[in-house]
């Protein structure tokens, strides 16, 4: 069975190799199925790659949108 779901925008969690890797997601879809799950999405970042403090700014400029 083929599962196909939406994807907003958001955090995705993967462990790999002992080791959780943390992405940013820019909307999309996923397909499950077969013991397999694929992610198709319109853009994506490493966690990592992300400053807390200008995510901060960012979501304060947001709000007083």
């Amino acid at each position: 069975m083929l599962i196909a779901i939406t994807v907003d925008i958001g955090i995705l969690r993967i462990r790999l190799n002992n080791q959780w890797l943390t992405m940013t997601l820019m909307g999309g879809f996923a397909r499950i199925g077969n013991n397999e799950i694929m992610v198709f999405v319109n853009d994506a970042g490493k966690g990592s790659d992300i400053d807390p403090q200008e995510a901060q700014q960012t979501l304060e400029q947001q709000k007083l949108i």
